[in-house]
């Protein structure tokens, strides 16, 4: 039996402890788990982040940001192969947009993909510059130690 898309790469050894996702989404094989803090860690299987990545992300933010609560976001992108200037815009619209509803956005990049990881130094900077806090980690397991994070229940 072939492992399911999200815990393969480099995300897939630190989320298998987390058990299941709560949610994958088919189109894109992005896999999101909701943690102790409020919000969501996202999973973004080997491919580009693109607008169809973006909207669901957005989506699935939108969704908790009614609750009222500030949200602690954590994307893995470390087995991303980079993304498009679309779906940048649109998440990087999206943040500055709702800044209040974040309480801090952190991005896994392997320190190998240097264009991607160069992307989101750039989104980082522009983002402290608006007051959104948004981390870059060089390894998933580093961020979830750093932010503190635990599966909701686990």
């Amino acid at each position: 039996m072939a492992e399911p898309a999200y815990l393969i790469g480099a995300y897939g050894r630190s989320l298998a402890t987390w058990g299941a996702p709560d949610m994958v989404d088919a189109p894109t094989g992005v896999a999101i788990w909701e943690h102790d803090h409020d919000g969501l860690v996202y999973a973004v299987p080997a491919r580009t982040v693109d607008d169809a990545v973006a909207d669901f992300v957005i989506a699935q933010d939108t969704v908790r940001m009614r609750r009222g609560i500030p949200l602690t976001v954590l994307h893995d992108w470390s087995a991303c192969v980079g993304y498009t200037p679309s779906a940048r815009a649109r998440l990087t619209r999206h943040l500055l947009g709702n800044a209040q509803a974040y309480e801090r956005v952190a991005i896994a990049v392997q320190p190998a993909g240097r264009l991607l990881s160069l992307g989101v130094q750039l989104a980082a900077s522009s983002m402290k510059l608006a007051g959104v806090s948004l981390r870059l980690y060089p390894r998933l397991e580093v961020a979830l130690r750093a932010l503190h994070l635990h599966r909701l229940g686990g």
